[in-house]
């Protein structure tokens, strides 16, 4: 359930992918911050210490965002990759593909948050 969960999205501005995942969350109650820049990404999550990230790998400096949020333990980090092969690994690190369902993510992110993630990931993970 998101219900009250914040929950920061970084991706490309005007990203409406990212648009329609803040639908779906708010639609359960949850909130979400979206940013399209490192420094605004990294700010938000310190001020706001959202419940979970989820960073667009397609965003021009995701690996930066992604090497920054790890380096203070920022987790659950939701990384959205075209290559599941060439995703980043980490503990607290759940890798997805880009061309998951929006409602299918927000399902992901409500799973782990919950304490029920690695099945419900795997199970997303053969949908997509």
């Amino acid at each position: 359930m998101l219900r009250d969960m914040l929950l920061l999205y970084v991706s490309q501005e005007h990203d409406a992918r990212a648009a329609r995942f803040a639908s779906e969350v708010e639609r359960h109650a949850g909130y979400v911050v979206r940013s399209s820049a490192t420094l605004e990404a990294l700010g938000a999550y310190i001020t706001c210490a959202p419940h979970a990230v989820i960073l667009d790998m397609s965003f021009p400096t995701a690996r930066d965002v992604c090497m920054h949020l790890r380096s203070i333990a920022a987790s659950p980090l939701f990384v959205l990759v075209d290559d599941m092969d060439d995703a980043p690994r980490a503990d607290g690190l759940y890798a997805l593909p880009r061309t998951l369902d929006v409602c299918l993510l927000a399902t992901g992110v409500s799973a782990v948050l919950n304490g029920e993630g690695h099945l419900v990931l795997r199970r997303l993970i053969k949908t997509a």
